[in-house]
């Protein structure tokens, strides 16, 4: 699913980006669209992951996250 956002966000961005365009205006639309990417994909995402990136997440971390998540 993240892939087919990926493709979507760079198609909408090039097409955007295509025509001439206030300063800053290019920007706003990624934020904006990196923002709902993020929402929407970050819902499915099981937040006491082992790992975060390539370096394994302490536990204190995970704990402090998963108490977040349940209040």
């Amino acid at each position: 699913m993240s892939s087919r956002w990926k493709v979507l966000c760079c198609v909408v961005l090039w097409w955007f980006s295509g025509h001439p365009r206030g300063n800053g205006t290019t920007s706003g639309l990624f934020l904006l669209l990196y923002g709902v990417f993020r929402f929407f994909v970050g819902q499915n995402v099981e937040i006491g992951a082992e790992y975060c990136g390539s370096t394994r997440m302490p536990e204190f971390v995970k704990d402090d996250l998963k108490q977040m998540v349940k209040s």
